[in-house]
């Protein structure tokens, strides 16, 4: 394969990886609206956990929708935004038997399970920013216990702390899509986060989590012969690139 074939593939896959991850921040955001619309309707402007479960069909079927791209999705919560608890995540998850099923998670801090979204990068970033936001892929330590990537958009209700939409990501099929639309190993070829953290890849030296050897953004560019950043609608909220690494990269 020419370096010019090569090239124009690398683009047409980051420009799928976008769109795909695109579609799912829209569906997302068609949800903000109806969230607003409960919290502003309820008691003292506090909703309840129960206030939400009209939107369950909602999230289920934006699980549903993306061909097993998206294998969670949810509510999570910002401090005091319900009346009737401090933290919730209103999340749903696909299940063994192929159906979205409530995914249950502990908020005592002196369990061994303990979730602490509100630390975690996916919840903490969007929310503190403002802006939607792709993140990982990341140990979803005290959640899935596995590497996920999560898509988040943030929102704002009367009371309480900034709240999320989310959706995970099921990295597996990601890496499928991936590979389907570059279908070579010719060279090796990356998704790569802005942080240096391999999402997926063509080849098994470059597994997802992986950490390239670089110290900033300009150290991670150069060690790759072509580098094409995940277009997105939005612009910043994919900051991920695909890239040719460099032979003995």
């Amino acid at each position: 394969m020419s370096p010019e074939q090569l090239s124009r593939i690398i683009r047409t896959t980051a420009e799928l990886i976008g769109a795909r991850l695109d579609a799912v921040f829209a569906d997302l955001s068609t949800l903000l609206p109806d969230i607003l619309r409960i919290a502003e309707s309820a008691t003292d402007r506090r909703p309840a956990k129960a206030d939400f479960e009209p939107l369950r069909p909602q999230l289920q079927a934006i699980i549903a929708r993306h061909e097993g791209l998206v294998d969670g999705a949810g509510i999570a919560f910002g401090q005091d935004a319900l009346r009737d608890a401090a933290w919730w995540l209103e999340w749903w998850r696909l299940g063994q038997g192929g159906e979205p099923e409530f995914a249950a998670h502990v908020f005592n801090p002196d369990s061994i399970r303990y979730y602490d979204y509100s630390a975690m990068s996916w919840f903490r970033l969007p929310t503190t920013t403002g802006h939607s936001l792709a993140m990982g892929p990341y140990i979803d330590s005290g959640g899935t216990d596995l590497n996920i990537v999560t898509l988040a958009v943030p929102f704002q209700t009367a009371e309480g702390s900034p709240s999320a939409l989310g959706a995970d990501l099921c990295l597996p099929v990601l890496a499928s899509i991936f590979l389907k639309s570059l279908a070579t190993r010719d060279r090796a070829v990356v998704l790569v986060n802005d942080g240096g953290r391999v999402v997926t890849s063509n080849t098994a030296r470059h597994s997802t989590g992986t950490l390239l050897r670089a110290t900033d953004s300009s150290a991670l560019a150069a060690l790759f012969e072509d580098y094409v950043p995940v277009s997105s609608a939005v612009p910043g909220r994919i900051p991920w690139h695909v890239g040719v690494l460099k032979s003995g990269g």
